[in-house]
């Protein structure tokens, strides 16, 4: 990324604990983790009067750098923010994050609840709205824009919501060339992003944060590619071992360089992958075994379906799947390659269930062969 001043630089920082719709909604962890990401930009220099800050904590508010000012992260506080103060401020860098619940729409779209989301009123930030109209005119101060996401990217449709998500856009200007966009999230399309009650952090605002604290001093921002292919290093790790099931994903706006690229890996190559002692050839039987049962399923078996299927998968995956015009070959291409990612199998369970019929038994009977054949192969399990 270009280079910035950190007394140019402006952030907006969400951290949300506590949700209108109840204690089950009740997260230990963002607003400690929103807090501790406020810090490290203090400490970096950035102006406190120039972070627009919004927690909703379980307890009291966490401490926060002298002169930084909070309100709570509720749907009229933070647009407020975004669609005035964002669009007065001029600098060379925004910093986004925002830590708390998150869910994915069909069109995928993720949606990031204020606190006063309710059960009833399940009031939501549109995330790909907002990057949209921080390219355009509306926000022309913010040539360099990051941002850090820690919430799940779980289909609403999965989740059978009693009612419908309300849909809000952000006022949206003309497209603005030179705009660069850098995002990262914690988790891939139809995962759930761990969170750490015991230390009140999540998984990936942990690892992201000790990385941001090891980048050197004299970098503004820090090399977020670098910064990138560490964190996906360390998940790589944590999910060989049993101890993380997300794979953390990033989003890039370039347009003078083809446009945006959606990473299911940051760092391709085998730095990315996982470590030799954790992969383990699969045996002909048990993926003939998973073949079958997802064959029995119409979605599969039916061409058009099945390539709807492959486009939900991250990038790097879906784009690197050999089509084959013989369904059986073309659905041994997918598993073989969804071996070779972090979590592959999984991921193509979750796009599965989207089309399938929830009551069919074919359906179950598909998830067990996934589970057996990532078991063998040592990729991680997952949680549905």
């Amino acid at each position: 990324m270009s280079a910035a001043n950190p007394e140019r630089t402006y952030a907006l920082v969400v951290g949300i604990e506590r949700y209108d719709a109840g204690k089950d909604w009740n997260l230990d962890g963002p607003a400690s983790d929103a807090a501790r990401f406020v810090s490290w930009l203090s400490n970096r220099g950035v102006p406190a009067g120039q972070m627009a800050v919004f927690l909703s904590p379980l307890a009291g508010t966490p401490p926060l750098p002298p002169g930084v000012g909070v309100s709570p992260a509720r749907r009229e506080q933070v647009t407020e923010a975004i669609t005035r103060t964002l669009s007065s401020w001029r600098g060379d860098l925004l910093w986004l994050f925002w830590a708390g619940h998150g869910m994915l729409t069909r069109d995928d779209h993720l949606r990031l609840f204020y606190a006063d989301a309710s059960t009833e009123d399940k009031r939501n930030l549109d995330m790909q709205s907002l990057l949209t109209t921080l390219r355009s005119d509306t926000y022309s101060g913010f040539p360099l824009q990051v941002g850090l996401v820690d919430a799940c990217q779980t289909y609403a449709d999965r989740l059978q919501l009693a009612t419908t998500l309300p849909a809000e856009t952000f006022p949206c200007g003309q497209p603005l060339p030179g705009r660069e966009q850098f995002v990262m999230y914690a988790a891939s399309a139809g995962q759930l992003a761990a969170n750490l009650g015991g230390a009140r952090s999540g998984l990936f605002s942990q690892v992201i944060m000790e990385e941001l604290a090891k980048a050197g001093s004299n970098d503004w921002p820090p090399s977020m590619d670098r910064i990138a292919a560490q964190v996906d290093r360390r998940f790589t790790q944590l999910r060989a071992v049993g101890h993380a099931e997300q794979t953390p994903t990033s989003f890039r706006w370039r347009p003078w360089t083809g446009g945006e690229r959606i990473l299911g890996e940051t760092v391709p190559g085998p730095a990315a992958t996982a470590p030799a002692s954790a992969r383990r050839p699969a045996s002909g039987p048990v993926v003939r075994e998973l073949v079958d049962r997802l064959l029995d399923l119409e979605v599969v078996a039916d061409p058009l379906n099945r390539a709807a299927i492959v486009r939900r998968l991250r990038k790097g995956l879906a784009t690197s799947i050999r089509y084959d015009a013989a369904g059986r070959v073309h659905v041994v291409n997918i598993i073989t390659r969804c071996l070779d990612f972090p979590g592959g199998l999984a991921e193509l369970i979750e796009a599965v269930k989207l089309y399938a019929d929830p009551m069919d038994p074919a359906l179950g009977q598909a998830e067990s062969a996934a589970r057996q054949l990532a078991a063998e192969a040592g990729q991680a399990s997952w949680t549905t």
